[in-house]
């Protein structure tokens, strides 16, 4: 499989608003968010429901911008990924995500959730957006977009694995994921932000209720996870965060420094 395969190589029932964008639409567009596909996503809160039914009428919108002229976020992308996982290995999503990924390194209580672990599992944390209390309405919607159930010190593990390239038998392939598209902070699953403590690489996400950032510091080599239980859908405050460990960052920079 290579980056500049068309999705449909491998995924024949993908179909978009525009039969040439379908045509011409390969992996590197999926991953870099520059194929222009609507977000959708009041299509799938709430649950259960149809996921494939609703990847398939979120595809099928009007496109939110011309094919490849910018860069924009867009959680069908990675929902299409999921679907392109399990073309390619002919394993379920969580399936391969736990073969590939958790075995290798580790991880013992990170998983898809509803399907590795149970959406009534009462060792959740209680998240709370406002005055609700989101633990039941979780992130099944989110699938291959972040319906993961994860720690903060699972987060820090993976994130390590990643950056000492133990996921990847081309180790080049972590330079795609921290290099830019064009019109944007994002690589190819990571966001590159500068921080007054230098460059970092990492990526975020919340639901109703949840919050959670993970971030590495290359410069510094530490990595920064929490998982927060308030104001779910409010990023915000996940760069409120920044004022509480920016200041940790630089008594470590002081004592490498020394």
């Amino acid at each position: 499989i290579s980056w500049d395969d068309r999705v449909t190589e491998h995924l024949p029932e993908f179909q978009l608003f525009d039969p040439y964008v379908t045509r011409e639409f390969t992996i590197r567009d999926l991953l870099s968010h520059r194929g222009g596909l609507p977000r959708g996503d009041r299509l799938w809160y709430g649950s259960p429901f149809d996921r494939k039914e609703v990847i398939r009428r979120v595809r099928y919108l009007e496109p939110a911008w011309s094919f490849r002229s910018h860069y924009g976020y867009q959680n069908i992308m990675f929902l299409t990924a999921g679907e392109l996982i399990e073309a390619v290995t002919g394993m379920q999503y969580h399936e391969a995500l736990r073969e590939r990924i958790c075995s290798r390194i580790g991880l013992t209580t990170t998983g898809v959730l509803d399907y590795d672990i149970p959406g009534d599992d009462r060792r959740f944390a209680h998240g709370y957006f406002h005055d609700f209390d989101g633990t039941d309405y979780h992130g099944t919607h989110g699938w291959a977009s972040g319906g993961l159930v994860s720690n903060v010190r699972e987060l820090t593990l993976f994130m390590r694995a990643l950056v000492d390239g133990r996921l990847f038998q081309d180790p080049s392939t972590f330079d795609l994921m921290v290099t830019p598209v064009a019109g944007g902070h994002y690589g190819m699953g990571m966001f590159v932000t500068q921080t007054p403590r230098g460059v970092s690489y990492g990526h975020g996400g919340a639901v109703f209720g949840y919050n959670t950032k993970l971030e590495y510091h290359p410069e510094l080599d530490v990595i920064v996870a929490a998982n927060l239980t308030f104001n779910g859908i409010d990023f915000v405050i996940l760069n409120w965060m920044d004022d509480f460990y920016m200041p940790v960052l630089a008594e470590v920079q002081r004592a490498l420094d020394r």
